[in-house]
């Protein structure tokens, strides 16, 4: 399950092209794809960035001034379907 704390991993094989503030997220090995939109790239660049979705969400927040649960649920929808496309994996717990 995913939650706030979950950390992730980019395997690899995936790669991130950012495209006139777009993006496309490929998976190499399997062939799959996954189109974000300007809020969607935000979302990935910050993950990268903070580590953290609970820190992601607050950037985003306090950036357009939208509930932080708002964010935290859209948030959560986009990792989960990444996870599910072999897009991000789940870090083991320590």
């Amino acid at each position: 399950m995913i939650t706030l704390h979950t950390k992730f991993q980019i395997p690899e094989e995936v790669l991130f092209r950012e495209i006139g503030g777009e993006a496309v997220i490929l998976n190499t090995k399997t062939g799959k794809y996954y189109g974000l939109n300007e809020m969607g790239t935000q979302m990935w660049a910050l993950l990268v960035e903070k580590g953290t979705l609970l820190e992601a969400c607050r950037v985003l927040s306090d950036a357009y001034d939208v509930e932080e649960e708002q964010v935290q649920g859209d948030m959560l929808q986009l990792m989960e379907t990444l996870v599910e496309k072999g897009l991000l994996h789940i870090e083991p717990a320590a």
